[in-house]
């Protein structure tokens, strides 16, 4: 039976190539011992950039696209047009909560893809109903 694969958040990644992260460690070893199939967007890798950016962190924006080419089991899929009418009904139906755009995409593809897990930090995955597995 195949593995459940697990969806790679901006914070994820942060994590994983930041050592100033406060989940820098357990990102890492996510990465060296996880076999599960991996899985992330266009607009999660758009937002990381930014972010590393924001952070005063260029230098990242190149190991991560080195990481993503290099990668087996990295599949990135593009949001598109279709993923995007979603996510944009998603983000109105949560207007009580400030999600960000990227994330109602995120949450889009997880569920088409039935997928229940994301290397993310972000409390907002547990608030639609998805595992988290960095922090608490």
């Amino acid at each position: 039976m195949a593995k459940a694969a697990v969806f790679l958040d901006t914070s994820g990644f942060y994590a994983w190539l930041s050592s100033d992260d406060t989940h820098h460690r357990q990102a890492v070893r996510f990465f060296r011992t996880t076999d599960r199939p991996l899985v992330t967007t266009d607009w999660v890798i758009g937002e990381t950039c930014n972010l590393f950016i924001a952070r005063r962190a260029p230098r990242l924006v190149r190991i991560l696209f080195e990481a993503l080419d290099r990668s087996v089991s990295i599949h990135q899929t593009t949001v598109g047009a279709e993923r995007f009418e979603q996510a944009r009904g998603l983000f109105f139906k949560y207007e009580d909560h400030p999600f960000p755009l990227t994330d109602c995409t995120s949450f889009v593809v997880m569920r088409e893809m039935g997928l229940k897990d994301a290397l993310t930090a972000d409390r907002h995955f547990r608030t639609v109903g998805f595992n988290r597995l960095l922090g608490g």
